[in-house]
C-alpha cells in the first residue's frame, strides 16, 4: 500500500473471535449453580435470633461466591473477548491484522499520496476509494445495525459500502482544497461546505479508531536533540484484503436508479 512497509504476520479472523466469545458466554450462561435452601429445618440452632444473627454472614458468603464467579469468568475467558462490543459488518470475515511501519512522509521519502498534485497523484488517490458501493445479501443486510436500501435492479440484494472509502474520499477532498489552482471550484461556497463535512467525518473517524500505538522519542545525532519518531510500527487491518472484498462486491448505481422507489419489507 503505497510505500508503507508491511511486516508479514499471522492473520486473526474477526468471525472466529466473535464465535469464540459468543460460545464462551453461552458456556457460563448455561451453567447450573446450587442455591441455599428456601426453608431452614427446625432445630435448636434455627431460632429467629440465630437466623437474624447469621444473615449478614449468609449475605457476605453469597456476595463472595458471586464475585468469585465473576472474576473466574473474566479471568478464563479468551483474551480477545475482553475488548468492547462491535457492530456487525459484512466484511468482517476477511479482516485480518498485521504490523505496518508508517512512512514519515517527508521530502526525502514521500509516498505518492503526499506529493504535489499531478495526474499520477490524482489517479493514485482515486484508486484508493473507487469501490464505494457494495452489494450485500438480504441476510447480511438484516445483520447490519442500520437498515439499507435494496438494489433496484437486483432482487434480494442491497446497497452498502465501507466507511473507510468514504473517509478516504473526504481526505482527498481536503487535499484538493489545498490546490485551488489545479482543481477549479474547490473554493466555491458549496465545495467549502463539502470540505467542512469531510473534516468532521475524518475527525470522527480518527477519534472512533483512537489509535493507541505508542509514539517513540529518540535522540537525533544529526540534529543534536530528541525528536519524535513518526515511522513506528502500528497494528493495522489488511487494507488490500478489505479493498479486494469491496472490488468483488462493487456495483455501479446511476443517479436515475437512485430515484426508483422500492417497497421492501426489510426497511
Amino acid at each position: 500500500m503505497g510505500t508503507d512497509a508491511c511486516i508479514t504476520s499471522g492473520a486473526v479472523p474477526e468471525r472466529s473471535r466473535e464465535y469464540k466469545c459468543r460460545q464462551h458466554g453461552r458456556e457460563y450462561l448455561t451453567m447450573k449453580y446450587s442455591y441455599p435452601p428456601t426453608s431452614i429445618p427446625s432445630s435448636s440452632s434455627s431460632s429467629p435470633t440465630v437466623i437474624v444473627a447469621r444473615s449478614p454472614l449468609i449475605l457476605l458468603g453469597i456476595s463472595a461466591i458471586l464475585n468469585a464467579l465473576f472474576l473466574y469468568t473474566w479471568y478464563f475467558q479468551p483474551p480477545e473477548c475482553k475488548s468492547d462490543w462491535k457492530l456487525y459488518s459484512p466484511v468482517q470475515d476477511v479482516v485480518s491484522y498485521h504490523p505496518v511501519k508508517f512512512n514519515p512522509g517527508f521530502a526525502w521519502d514521500m509516498p505518492i499520496y503526499e506529493q504535489e498534485p499531478t495526474d499520477e497523484v490524482d489517479q493514485a488517490w482515486a484508486e484508493l476509494y473507487q469501490y464505494t458501493v457494495s452489494r450485500v445479501s438480504k441476510s447480511e443486510a438484516m445483520e447490519m445495525a442500520n437498515r439499507t436500501y435494496p438494489l433496484p435492479h437486483e432482487e434480494g440484494y442491497y446497497m452498502s459500502g465501507l466507511d473507510v472509502f468514504h473517509q478516504l474520499h473526504c481526505l482527498d477532498m481536503v487535499r484538493m482544497s489545498l490546490h485551488p489552482e489545479r482543481y477549479p471550484g474547490v473554493d466555491s461556497p458549496h465545495r467549502k461546505l463539502h470540505v467542512a463535512h469531510c473534516l468532521g467525518h475524518v475527525r470522527q473517524a480518527l477519534m472512533c479508531a483512537a489509535d493507541i500505538t505508542p509514539i517513540s522519542w529518540q535522540w537525533n545525532e544529526q540534529a543534536q536533540t530528541v525528536r519524535r519518531r513518526d515511522d513506528v510500527v502500528h497494528t493495522c487491518r489488511n487494507f488490500e484484503a478489505i479493498q479486494g472484498w469491496a472490488k468483488e462486491r462493487f456495483v455501479s448505481i446511476s443517479d436515475e436508479e437512485l430515484k426508483v422507489y422500492v417497497n421492501d419489507g426489510l426497511q
